[in-house]
């Protein structure tokens, strides 16, 4: 297996991966939110996407696989090894992406990418130790991960799912019966310093936050025995 990791940024990062690295910074627009709504932003990423990934395998005419990694995971290094090394020729394979919700009183863990990881939507976990673990299968892949680049070449690139609009993840691929696998024995992590929609308030919000969740709960509750 010949593996090149790609990655598009507004920058050039050097990292030192197992596996050539191609940064692409061509194209570059500075946009703002994270909103899968927004087409226009959509086809911009979906774009570079797809120029990265034409330049790489442009330079690299001998690499059979594709590591996509979002400029937020570049630094971890020691991650991206890890799922280079669970992966299996001709899968399709992501690590997981999580963020700690600092909303509540008790801070929650949940799913970062659930726009590619329908199963994990409206769940949170108390602890890492609770995190799920192994190699699992899911319904999409997204951020970090790892195809074979027959499949990207057999799709004409990436697209935009007419279903759940997205750039850059497995959903925007045709990956025939390749079902998409979840390493979540690879840990990826996302921050309010990265992406301003988490929650990370302050001791008194999230007091109010979860007093406010507890009396709609007890309310309901009663409604319920009326």
């Amino acid at each position: 297996m010949k593996l090149i990791a790609v990655c598009i940024s507004g920058k050039r990062y050097e990292v030192n991966f197992p596996v050539p690295f191609f940064c692409y910074t061509g194209g570059y627009e500075p946009i703002e939110g994270h909103d899968n709504r927004n087409l226009n932003r959509l086809q911009y990423l979906t774009s570079r996407y797809n120029a990265a990934v034409s330049h790489a395998i442009g330079i690299h005419r001998d690499a059979d696989h594709l590591l996509i990694i979002d400029s937020y995971y570049v630094a971890r290094v020691d991650e991206v090894k890890k799922l280079i090394m669970d992966y299996e020729d001709g899968s399709v394979l992501g690590a997981s992406i999580w963020y700690w919700d600092r909303s509540h009183v008790r801070p929650r863990i949940r799913y970062y990418d659930t726009l590619s990881v329908n199963e994990f939507r409206g769940r949170a976990w108390s602890s890492l130790a609770k995190l799920p673990s192994g190699i699992i299968s899911v319904s999409g892949v997204g951020g970090c991960w790892i195809l074979p680049r027959s499949m990207w070449e057999a799709s004409g690139g990436f697209f935009i799912p007419a279903s759940e609009p997205q750039a850059g993840g497995s959903k925007g691929l045709n990956t025939g019966r390749t079902k998409a696998q979840l390493d979540c024995n690879v840990r990826l992590w996302r921050t309010h310093a990265t992406n301003q929609d988490i929650p990370d308030y302050s001791w008194p919000k999230r007091a109010r936050v979860s007093f406010g969740d507890w009396r709609r709960r007890f309310q309901r509750f009663l409604f319920k025995r009326e």
